[in-house]
């Protein structure tokens, strides 16, 4: 099937050939990944406190403490930009 992802199970049903590169390319160069902010920064930029007392907001990215982000990856900027105006309240980021 020429519409289906090579990497997973994804199949393009529209047969769009942007949509389907643009689906392949979130397995080879995630370059956007919602991530929060790191711990230090966290709170100057207004993460609120109850952010920081939930176990699953705070992880280690990159060997750093990050805080405030839901972990989903974008293959543009501009999705994951979209994400956080959408997700105000919930994700942060830069």
């Amino acid at each position: 099937n020429p519409w289906k992802c090579p990497h997973c199970a994804y199949i393009q049903h529209n047969h769009r050939g942007p949509d389907l590169r643009r689906h392949i390319a979130t397995h080879s160069r995630q370059q956007w990944i919602c991530c929060g902010l790191p711990l230090l920064e966290a709170a100057a930029a207004g993460v609120p406190d109850r952010v920081f007392a939930d176990k699953n907001a705070v992880w280690t990215y990159a060997g750093e403490v990050m805080v405030g982000g839901c972990r989903w990856t974008f293959s543009r900027k501009d999705a994951f930009r979209r994400h956080l105006r959408k997700e105000e309240g919930r994700c942060w980021g830069d």
